[in-house]
C-alpha cells in the first residue's frame, strides 16, 4: 500500500528542491522523454530499461504502480510502472544537463571521513581536498550548491529509523533505475535502522546515474577496503551496461602514537571518494 504524503519539516520543501514544472532542464518521472536527436549529454540521463520480473512479494509491498492512460502530449519514461515511494521532490541538480563540450580531465581520487566514523553525522560541508588545481569540480560542473545538496540527502537518509514512517515516504532515494526503487522499498519495510549503509549507498548510486556519471565522476562509499555503493545499478542484458570505475581504496595510515597499527578500526572507517572516469 502506498501512503499518502505528509509534511516532514526534517526534508526540504518541495519548492526548494524542484524547480517549476516548464522551467529549463526540468523533467519528471511522467513527463520526461530523451530527445533521439539529442546531444550525448541528454542521452547520458536516459533511464535504463524497465525490469520486468515481479515477484508475489514485491507485489505485496506495493511496488508495482497502475500505468496511467497515455497522455497525447507527454510519453512517460521507463520507470512509470514502479512509483513503490510517491514523492514529488528532486534536487534540480539531478535535472540539469552537463554542458557538451565538458572536458574529460583525470583527476587524482580525493576524499571526504565520515563525522565520527557515523554515517547518520555525514560528512564535512566542503569539497573534498585535491592535489588538482583547480579543483576537478569547478571544471566538471559541479558547484557548491550540488554537492552540498548530495551531502544533505546522505544526511536525511542515513538518520532514517524504524519509527520514521513518515519520513521514509520522502527520502529523496526514488530513482529512474527501477532496481533501486524496489531495493529501496524493501529497505524502508525491513528493518531501516540496520540497513543505514545500504540506504546510503542506493542514494549514491541514483546521483551517480543521473549527476556525476554524465559528468565523468563516480561517487564511491567504501568502508574499510569494502566497496558499498554501486550495487544496485546492474546490467540488464544487452540493453544496459552501468558505467562505473575499477577503484580500489588506498591504504590508510593506521599507526597510533606507539607506532603500532590498528586494522581493526581501519576496517570500520567510512570514506567517500570521489573518482574520476575519464581515460
Amino acid at each position: 500500500m502506498i501512503l499518502p504524503e505528509k509534511g516532514d519539516p526534517t526534508t526540504p520543501s518541495s519548492s526548494s528542491l524542484s524547480p517549476a514544472p516548464h522551467a529549463p532542464g526540468y523533467y519528471s518521472s511522467s513527463t520526461y522523454t530523451p530527445s533521439s536527436s539529442g546531444s550525448g549529454a541528454s542521452a547520458s540521463l536516459r533511464p535504463p530499461p524497465r525490469w520486468h520480473a515481479m515477484n508475489s512479494s514485491e507485489t505485496a509491498l506495493g511496488l508495482v504502480a497502475s500505468r496511467p492512460p497515455p497522455s497525447p502530449s507527454h510519453s512517460h519514461s521507463h520507470s512509470q510502472s514502479y512509483l513503490p515511494l510517491p514523492t514529488k521532490r528532486e534536487a534540480p541538480s539531478l535535472m540539469r544537463i552537463p554542458p557538451p563540450d565538458l572536458p574529460r580531465t583525470p583527476f587524482h581520487p580525493m576524499f571526504l571521513f565520515a563525522e565520527e566514523n557515523r554515517l547518520e553525522k555525514g560528512f564535512a560541508s566542503t569539497f573534498p581536498p585535491s592535489s588538482n588545481h583547480p579543483h576537478p569540480f569547478t571544471i566538471s560542473d559541479v558547484n557548491e550548491t550540488d554537492w552540498l545538496q548530495f551531502l544533505a540527502e546522505i544526511r536525511i537518509v542515513a538518520n532514517l529509523t524504524e519509527k520514521d514512517v513518515d519520513t521514509a515516504y520522502h527520502v529523496p532515494v526514488v530513482s529512474a533505475i527501477p532496481l533501486i526503487n524496489l531495493a529501496v522499498a524493501f529497505a524502508i519495510t525491513h528493518h531501516i535502522k540496520r540497513k543505514k549503509p545500504r540506504l546510503v549507498s542506493l542514494l549514491i548510486d541514483k546521483w551517480n546515474h543521473h549527476f556525476f556519471h554524465p559528468r565523468n565522476i563516480e561517487i564511491i562509499l567504501m568502508r574499510g577496503q569494502i566497496k558499498i555503493s554501486g550495487q544496485s545499478d546492474q546490467p540488464v542484458g544487452n540493453l544496459y551496461i552501468p558505467r562505473t570505475v575499477n577503484f580500489k581504496a588506498p591504504p590508510m595510515d593506521d599507526s597510533d602514537g606507539d607506532g603500532k597499527h590498528s586494522s581493526k578500526s581501519s576496517d570500520k572507517t567510512y570514506r567517500l571518494f570521489v573518482v574520476s572516469m575519464a581515460a
